[in-house]
């Protein structure tokens, strides 16, 4: 069992005192021990960013063509400082999610697991209905998000390279202000 194995138990556990974590199903169980990882993984980052080694940008990605050959390789040029990269506009449209022909949802989650994002600073208790809504896909746990774990923060769009499609961009929200120039307003819930 790993260290993340572990926590994800423990926290289960913690959550659940009067039932037995063994009686999961694998998925569940998987899901939590992932969960766990990012969330080591994002107080490694935001703790210590220097020895994580990690952009401090979330990829946003409307066509899916942002494999990880590809992330790596983003991330490779950042840390080099040979990425060219340039501020753009963004607007909701470009945080929508087409969940099918007729469904959508006015966020994006991050493919690396880091939070929900929405552009504006949208009611709190709004956003996190519509989270729920959405959520509601993958677990039947109701409320999964309160309106407390949603946040109003400031965030800059730029692509993710000299020549990238305008459907690939990437989102700075570190120690970004409203006086940021090219900030915008930002609601996520943080995991």
């Amino acid at each position: 069992m790993t260290v993340f194995e572990e926590a994800a138990r423990a926290a289960w556990q913690h959550l659940h005192p009067d039932e037995n974590w063994d009686n999961l199903t694998p998925a569940d169980q998987r899901s939590w021990t992932q969960y766990v990882g990012w969330s080591v993984r994002q107080a490694e980052y935001t703790t210590n960013p220097d020895r994580f080694q990690q952009p401090p940008y979330i990829y946003r990605d409307d066509r899916d063509v942002l494999h990880n050959g590809v992330i790596n390789d983003v991330t490779r040029r950042f840390q080099d400082d040979t990425e060219v990269r340039r501020v753009i506009d963004v607007t909701a449209e470009d945080f929508r999610t087409q969940w099918d022909p007729t469904t959508s949802y006015p966020f994006f989650d991050d493919r690396e697991g880091t939070g929900i994002y929405g552009h504006g600073h949208t009611d709190q208790a709004e956003f996190v209905a519509t989270v729920n809504t959405w959520s509601n896909w993958f677990s039947e746990e109701e409320p999964r998000y309160y309106a407390a774990d949603v946040q109003h923060l400031w965030g800059v769009a730029m692509t993710t390279g000299p020549d990238s499609p305008r459907e690939e961009w990437m989102l700075l929200l570190d120690e970004v202000t409203a006086e940021t120039p090219g900030a915008f307003p930002v609601t996520a819930i943080l995991w």
